[in-house]
């Protein structure tokens, strides 16, 4: 009897893999069927039929001979009054010869015939020769605006929008160089979304627009949502906590990259685009550019590092120190910081990681609400919430002070990505340093380092230029930066093709 039952399984396992692979085959023809090219003109019928829907208009437009010209469009795509002014009222009065439009292009096959009436094409059907696709899209855009998470108050208040067009006329609009390339992708097999790629041909690293290319190329999802998904079905490795891509929304900022040396891709529909390849002291370093001189630069990036210390290690050093390392702290310090605890009722790490909880968990919320409710929640969590628990007993004022330190030097950085890293780390230094006191901590510091040494992103070192600094200057170049004269080179860890960026002193 199991025998017979172990049969009966095999069986029925046989049938369900013959059925999946005759749906799959079927598929397979039926996408096949679709590239073969028009052996002659579709008609409107066969249009219908490919692309079934109740928005889908399939109209005959009588010309004055007595013939009629095929139309097939989407309504809730296209502009009517365009369609009325450029496309009928011609064919009605016999004014249009569809060989003679400028922007008509030839579709070749069912597939392409399908892909531009999603897009938004009208589709021209002629009795005798191909379809010909007019874009006449007509989806209301937002406006160029200002940026929402990259705000200056010196520079540039350009910010990308949802329209792929529009997001490369404005890189194109800062950097006017004949050896820039825009490159179209398709990803996703059911979404079609469009992904422009970006460089500068005799600048760029030929393997990096290689992988990007080939990353592209390989992307076999059926929808893609936001432009992180190209990031990490492209370049981001999915459990790497640290952004291996930059995501930006200034068209200023992916100029300078693509000067650089770096590749761009912009997705459609999104006003983030990703620059590649990124090291982990890019995202210290931005927003620099309205900075006046090397001084200022060099007191902004201290204040960065002085604020990634305190988000990753100032709540682990409060737990190394206070619970298991006290004797390094001074007597008075010790007897002022044990009567602040006094009456809480466990132990040091216990007492910091219920509070950084509660600060992530109000920080959260915070940047996930509006902006109304968004300042309301923080004005709850920093004066009523914490007040509240260091009235209750539940955590010391100097905890307080601690979590809020860190919680603020996380967003120093400026990139929300990054933020998140920090935040996710600190809570693994804090378990070390609970366990082994400063010697846990330091512990927890040198795994993040190597784990950070391990990064790559597009075959660049996540620490590049101090990872392999090939030069003293390149690692005086992550705290202080030249002046303008002096950046004659471009970064050696991107490795452009050309090197020097200026003449010795950035004048002709």
């Amino acid at each position: 009897m199991p025998g017979a039952h172990a049969g009966r399984h095999q069986s029925r396992e046989q049938a369900r893999a013959l059925l999946r692979a005759s749906r799959d085959l079927q598929v397979h023809v039926a996408d096949l069927a679709g590239e073969l090219p028009f052996a002659r003109p579709p008609t409107l019928a066969e249009v219908q039929q490919a692309l079934p829907g109740d928005d889908l208009r399939c109209l005959r437009v009588p010309q004055p001979d007595g013939s009629a010209l095929g139309l097939a469009y989407i309504e809730t795509l296209i502009d009517g009054r365009r369609l009325w002014d450029e496309v009928v009222k011609p064919i009605v009065s016999g004014t249009l010869r569809p060989e003679a439009l400028p922007r008509a292009q030839p579709i070749p096959n069912l597939h392409v015939l399908v892909h531009r009436l999603l897009l938004g094409s009208v589709v021209l059907l002629p009795p005798a020769g191909p379809p010909l696709a007019l874009d006449l899209k007509g989806l209301q855009q937002r406006a160029v605006g200002e940026p929402t998470t990259e705000q200056e108050v010196v520079g540039p208040k350009e910010a990308f929008v949802e329209n792929l067009q529009t997001n490369v006329g404005l890189i194109r609009n800062r950097l006017r160089d004949p050896g820039l390339r825009v490159q179209y992708h398709t990803v996703g097999r059911r979404s079609r979304t469009r992904v422009a790629m970006l460089y500068l041909s005799d600048v760029a690293r030929p393997e990096t627009v290689r992988q990007a290319r080939a990353g592209l190329q390989s992307i076999a999802v059926d929808f893609i949502r936001t432009s992180m998904d190209v990031a990490e079905l492209t370049f981001q490795h999915s459990w790497a906590v640290f952004p291996l891509v930059e995501q930006t929304e200034r068209p200023d900022r992916v100029a300078y990259g693509l000067a650089q040396g770096r590749l761009v891709l912009v997705v459609e529909g999104e006003p983030f685009t990703l620059l590649v390849p990124v090291t982990f002291f890019d995202f210290q370093h931005d927003g620099e550019g309205a900075l006046p001189g090397p001084a200022v630069t060099l007191f902004v990036r201290l204040l960065r590092l002085s604020g990634l210390f305190l988000a990753l290690s100032l709540p682990a050093l409060y737990v190394a120190l206070l619970g298991a390392d006290p004797l390094f702290l001074p007597v008075p310090l010790i007897i002022t910081l044990a009567a602040s605890r006094f009456a809480v009722p466990y132990p040091v790490a216990t007492e910091a990681v219920l509070m950084m909880v509660v600060a992530d968990i109000l920080a959260e919320a915070t940047a996930q609400s509006a902006s109304a409710i968004g300042n309301a929640l923080s004005i709850v969590g920093t004066l009523i919430v914490g007040q509240l628990m260091v009235q209750a007993h539940l955590a010391s004022t100097l905890l307080m002070i601690v979590v809020a330190a860190s919680l603020m030097g996380a967003f120093l950085t400026l990139k929300f990505p990054l933020s998140y890293a920090l935040r996710i780390w600190k809570y693994a230094l804090v378990a070390l340093a609970a366990v082994g006191g400063l010697l846990g901590w330091f512990t927890g510091l040198l795994v993040m380092l190597v784990h950070l040494a391990s990064l790559e992103s597009a075959g660049v070192p996540y620490l590049a230029p101090l990872a392999a600094a090939r030069s003293p200057s390149a690692v005086a170049r992550t705290v202080a930066q030249p002046g303008r004269g002096q950046l004659r080179f471009r970064p050696a860890e991107y490795r452009p093709r050309q090197a020097v960026a200026a003449r010795r002193g950035g004048r002709r």
